[in-house]
């Protein structure tokens, strides 16, 4: 019996097929994460992508570096069957090609203020560094973190200035992403998944409104109006500044990201209620407006 494996870094949002090839007809048992699925011809193809999607986790992080398992940006496919076990692979959550050797991100500046918890992430298929530094050489290093392969996520604090992140392979530098310091008095960073199956984030520069909405149920008796409910709905609406169609096709992901996150002394999951937004405008630039709500329980 032979087990043919995909490519190692597989997308769980695409299909992630396992091949079979049998020497005997007899019917046999394949284990998937826990599923039994019987096979009873010569050979098969099997998809797991469906069977690893509860393995994802994806929560903004605390200071620190992270490996994709721990963090729960990745899982690890595999299937057997009595007497064979395939090749482990390597599933992201992403729904672009991802490219090996560099950062998960498609922005390369990205706008912070100081304090707040940023995060970045890689991908390698061997040793690597992420440093954060003042320095875009990376000889001055403010925090950093050493990766063994794979997916590695660091997590750090802005700092006060321009600074870099900065990934690094036999003390090369590979990819790099630069960071402007930004002091508004009214602004929020949203963090969302982006195509790479990473976190990415912005610094969303302008509060357009906060407003409130309530809702009241009311039954009318010989007593007059007696209210019986009353909802209230909150919702912030951000605003980029003007912004090139690079950027808008960048931010552009949160509209079809499948977590979005605010940063407010901590990042807390929302509900994104904007449902379309112009990337592109022959006249001049443009400003992205995203409307927020506080998560709504599904019930």
């Amino acid at each position: 019996m032979t087990i043919t494996a995909p490519s190692n870094y597989s997308s769980i949002n695409k299909p992630v097929i396992f091949h079979i090839e049998k020497d005997t007809p007899e019917i046999i048992d394949i284990f998937i994460e826990g599923y039994i699925k019987q096979m009873n011809g010569m050979s098969i193809d099997i998809n797991v992508a469906d069977y690893y999607r509860q393995w994802f986790n994806f929560i903004p992080l605390t200071e620190g570096s992270y490996t994709g398992h721990e963090s729960g940006r990745t899982a690890t496919a595999f299937i057997s069957t009595g007497n064979s076990t395939s090749n482990g692979i390597t599933l992201l959550q992403s729904i672009d090609t991802v490219n090996i050797n560099g950062f998960l991100t498609g922005q390369k500046k990205q706008y912070a203020k100081q304090e707040e918890i940023l995060e970045i992430t890689a991908l390698s298929d061997t040793a690597y560094q992420i440093i954060i530094s003042p320095d875009n050489t990376g000889a001055i290093v403010a925090a950093n973190a050493e990766f063994v392969s794979g997916y590695g996520v660091l997590a750090f604090n802005a700092l006060p200035d321009k600074f870099y992140a900065i990934m690094k392979i036999n003390d090369n530098i590979v990819d790099i992403v630069e960071y402007e310091n930004i002091n508004y008095p009214c602004g929020y960073r949203l963090a969302w998944i982006n195509r790479y199956g990473a976190i990415d984030s912005y610094y969303f520069q302008h509060c357009i409104e906060e407003s409130l909405t309530v809702t009241k149920d009311k039954i009318y008796s010989a007593d007059g109006y007696t209210v019986t409910a009353i909802k209230g709905e909150r919702k912030l609406t951000v605003s980029t500044k003007k912004i090139t169609q690079q950027s808008a096709q960048i931010l552009s992901d949160i509209l079809t990201s499948q977590r979005l996150f605010i940063y407010d002394n901590g990042y807390k999951e929302v509900d994104l209620i904007t449902n379309s937004v112009k990337i592109y405008d022959a006249d001049t630039l443009i400003n992205f407006q995203f409307s927020i709500q506080p998560k709504q329980r599904v019930i």
